[in-house]
């Protein structure tokens, strides 16, 4: 019996008709740490730059970014729960790196909940580094932690 291929993965910019999917999916991954995830998501994917991860005809994953002088903050990213641990999430991530050096960005940052351990786990693979830590940052108390990866000549991967 043949095995059967997944598509090939594709990030491409979000468009109107993603907001429903943003919107979803902002709900389902940011719900626990924020009131109003579904709005406040699709807010900022609005307002900044937002990249949707496509397989196939399957909208899988979403990264919002907004570039702050000589930084690129990451505002949002999340993959849908089916999809998780497939490469999504760095994929996202490279793309991201890749983005905030083509505009001499020197370094990117995110905030994460100190509790979600999947994230932190894929920040800290793709080279992030924990610069600081917020107390009780997110509702229900939760700490966060700022995370931050320089975009210098040799921080780049080999």
């Amino acid at each position: 019996m043949p095995v059967l291929k997944s598509p090939a993965l594709e990030v491409r910019r979000r468009e109107s008709v993603d907001d429903l999917f943003i919107a979803r999916l902002g709900s389902e991954a940011f719900a626990e740490f924020s009131d109003g995830a579904r709005e406040h998501t699709l807010r900022m994917a609005q307002r900044f730059l937002t990249w949707i991860a496509v397989r196939g005809d399957e909208r899988v994953g979403f990264l919002v970014l907004e570039l702050t002088e000589a930084t690129v903050e990451i505002q949002a990213i999340a993959v849908t729960e089916r999809e998780r641990g497939r490469g999504i999430g760095q994929r996202l991530l490279r793309e991201a790196e890749a983005w905030a050096r083509a505009r001499g960005a020197e370094r990117l940052r995110l905030r994460t909940a100190q509790a979600n351990l999947g994230a932190l786990e894929l920040f800290v693979h793709a080279g992030f580094r924990v610069e600081a830590r917020l107390p009780r940052h997110y509702r229900r108390m939760y700490d966060a932690f700022v995370l931050t990866k320089p975009l210098t000549r040799s921080s780049r991967r080999r």
